[in-house]
């Protein structure tokens, strides 16, 4: 007994089937690359993926420590606002991943800008979504990276995706 539909029996309907469904992966693929990582994991080791990341100082933070440095990652277990409550002048705060291409090249850029953030009395605070899921919820990122804008503890600007240099210095001039 055969249960076959005459559209299965028919070679150029499993053509035309396959094409769209070519197209389909084709298009997603493109809005992800356009987006920068929107959320989606590479299957790249992470091991590889963490060692070309530029080696920006981690801090855990403690109500005594007087002051920050320009970058700093927040840690696994630290807190935001404790971050934010000692961070002088304005903020950024980057949130990436480590499997995100885009993020890493923003991370070693935002590496290069240190000397620069440092005299604009700016901190960049580097969060981790993997690590810290509920910020990344509680900031509606959708997108990798984003850098959020804080000026005297306030929301101002969002910067979604790779932000050249001169668009990141933009924002630290303002």
């Amino acid at each position: 007994m055969n249960h076959c539909t005459p559209q299965a029996k028919n070679p150029l309907h499993l053509v035309r089937t396959k094409f769209i469904l070519l197209l389909s992966i084709i298009g997603i693929a493109a809005c992800l690359l356009l987006s920068g990582c929107a959320a989606t994991k590479s299957s790249l080791d992470l091991t590889e993926l963490t060692a070309q990341r530029p080696s920006i100082e981690q801090v855990s933070f403690h109500a005594e420590q007087e002051s920050l440095p320009p970058i700093v990652t927040l840690g696994a277990n630290d807190q935001l606002n404790a971050v934010l409550k000692q961070a002088p002048g304005n903020v950024l705060i980057d949130f990436y991943a480590d499997w995100c291409g885009p993020c890493r090249k923003q991370g070693k850029l935002l590496h290069d800008l240190e000397s620069t953030i440092a005299d604009s009395n700016s901190t960049v605070i580097k969060v981790n979504i993997d690590h810290h899921p509920s910020l990344a919820k509680r900031f509606n990122i959708e997108g990798l990276p984003t850098i959020v804008v804080m000026k005297n503890r306030q929301y101002v600007n969002r910067l979604v995706g790779f932000s050249n240099r001169s668009r990141i210095e933009t924002v630290l001039r303002d």
